[in-house]
């Protein structure tokens, strides 16, 4: 968060002039105890969590090895007790838990022995440092160790525990074409319930679709017509099996594609007046062609058995055939910001390209054949 004040704990601590290790410049370093202020957004860049602040970038701790670098403090001038010695006291962050259940441990590791469970909203407090391990981030709290994130942050299972302003829509969407339209309120439940939604993608701009920069991914860009390189959908995780996928809208059902390399294993078409939504990645579909849906009718369920822990719905809208646009602006406000609070961490989200960094914030994308689209994405860099 911009304007924390942070005191240097393992030094020296380089000063460089951008975010990495590779291709920039030590501009100065840190010694213990030394503070600094945060000026701009963290950046996690080759391996470790980058710091602007106004002497340039320092790294806040290392995303590989659990190594801390600086400690967020409370000014001198604060209210709040001193540590020891009358040192400023270390501020330590609150997390929701986001996920149906949480397991705590003994210990920071997936062979740590179960002591407990947290249930989704529940809070807990960090008692200590971080650690990863196993493939995770653990946070010490007072029942145990609990997982934060995967450290490839595809499962996200707590977060800080503020609630996100709420971001307002556009009254119009403008396409690339020059032309507008009014969006309509088309989903009045949400497809997967929050309760058993573990992880988001944004549409647009995102980790997956930073990763479609690379070359063993353009066969999936030209295989799902993504060729300008951004997400062309809001994808919904969970990899537990039987969690159903309701259509959350009015509609009609215009197709049914089973066992498809596109959306795989299977996926389905509703369509609304100009408007058609395609649920991707399911099993045990329980709708038919031509069959008309209302918002509580099950369309199917998350593949998990082709999918495995990946295992998510993709919910695509599309407008009058050419236009694909964000999900999350054909949706009731209130389910809207349900999923905005929680799954509120953009600079995790949309990092590390440098363009829509919010989820409303994101561009049109057209349906397009691959060798004639201009990559407007991160995948215009790779």
């Amino acid at each position: 968060m911009a304007g924390q004040t942070f005191r240097v704990v393992n030094a020296p601590l380089n000063i460089r002039n951008a975010p990495g290790t590779n291709g920039t410049t030590v501009i100065g370093t840190f010694a213990t105890n030394e503070t600094f202020t945060q000026i701009g957004e963290p950046r996690e860049v080759d391996g470790f969590r980058w710091l602007q602040h106004e002497r340039g970038w320092s790294a806040e701790r290392s995303l590989n090895d659990g190594r801390v670098f600086v400690e967020v403090v409370v000014p001198s001038d604060d209210s709040r007790p001193s540590g020891e010695g009358g040192a400023p006291a270390v501020v330590r962050r609150t997390l929701r838990v986001v996920t149906p259940f949480l397991n705590i441990r003994n210990a920071p590791s997936l062979s740590g022995a179960l002591v407990g469970v947290l249930l989704s909203d529940e809070s807990l407090t960090e008692v200590g440092d971080p650690r990863e391990a196993d493939g995770f981030r653990w946070v010490q709290h007072a029942r145990g160790w609990s997982a934060e994130r995967s450290l490839d942050s595809t499962l996200i299972f707590a977060i800080e525990g503020q609630e996100t302003a709420p971001i307002n829509t556009p009254e119009r969407i403008e396409l690339p074409n020059g032309n507008s339209f009014i969006p309509s309120e088309l989903f009045t439940r949400l497809p997967v319930a929050p309760g058993q939604t573990h992880w988001v993608q944004y549409f647009g701009n995102s980790r997956f679709a930073f990763n479609l920069s690379t070359d063993r991914n353009a066969q999936r860009r030209r295989a799902y017509l993504y060729a300008q390189g951004l997400h062309g959908g809001l994808d919904l995780g969970n990899a537990n099996p039987n969690v159903p996928v309701f259509a959350g809208m009015n509609g009609r059902v215009s197709a049914v594609r089973l066992n498809t390399d596109s959306y795989a294993p299977n996926f389905v078409t509703v369509v609304s007046g100009s408007y058609s939504v395609i649920y991707g990645h399911l099993a045990d579909v329980a709708v038919t062609l031509g069959q008309v849906v209302t918002p509580d009718t099950r369309i199917a369920n998350i593949d998990v058995v082709q999918n495995g822990s990946n295992g998510h719905l993709h919910l695509e809208v599309r407008y009058q055939g050419v236009w694909i646009v964000n999900p999350l602006l054909f949706m009731r406000a209130d389910l809207r910001q349900t999923i905005i609070n929680k799954f509120n961490n953009f600079p995790l989200e949309f990092q590390p390209f440098e363009k829509w960094q919010t989820p409303l914030d994101q561009p049109v994308l057209k349906l397009s054949n691959p060798l004639e689209a201009i990559l407007i994405g991160p995948a215009a860099r790779g």
